[in-house]
């Protein structure tokens, strides 16, 4: 990774805000770094990919289970760090600290909690270019699981099965 790093800014300073961007950046969209599709693809073989690796394939049927799952940061993550870029004004770096038996540290105040909302409507955003992306790789059939006791909590969709129960 300090090899990438100092090829992209090797000649220039960075700051901790550029950095954090820039690695938001590559998390969403680099699929480089990933190890290589399997090509061709065989008649009647099953493959089990993640929808970002997906993205500019087509298979004959698709299957997306796990819609439940709700769009929220996990709770045994112990530290959350996101980069807001709200309309003019400067980024935000937001983090949050939550070692086990120590009271959750973190840089905002409650005048600025409003950000880390800001951060969950974009996660939402992002769910829903994915399961965009999930459900049009399908050539001929398409089969969603939604687990059968799932409720919306009503308001802002909060998982894939809100997301389809909405048009559905």
């Amino acid at each position: 990774m300090l090899t990438i790093l100092d090829i992209e800014f090797g000649d220039k300073p960075l700051t901790l805000v550029q950095l954090l961007s820039w690695l938001t950046l590559q998390i969403a969209v680099n699929d480089q770094e990933d190890e290589p599709y399997p090509a061709p693809l065989e008649s009647g073989r099953t493959v089990a990919i993640t929808v970002h690796k997906a993205k500019g394939l087509e298979f004959d049927f698709v299957l997306i289970p796990e819609t439940g799952r709700k769009f929220e940061f996990p709770r045994n993550r112990k530290t959350r760090v996101a980069v807001i870029h709200e309309v003019g004004k400067k980024p935000a770096v937001l983090w949050k600290w939550n070692p086990e038996d120590v009271p959750e540290l973190t840089n905002v105040v409650k005048a600025s909690k409003h950000l880390w909302s800001v951060d969950d409507e974009e996660s939402a955003r992002e769910e829903t270019r994915l399961l965009y992306v999930a459900m049009t790789r399908a050539k001929n059939q398409l089969l969603i699981f939604i687990p059968e006791n799932h409720t919306s909590a009503g308001g802002v969709p909060n998982s894939w099965a809100d997301l389809i129960k909405l048009v559905g």
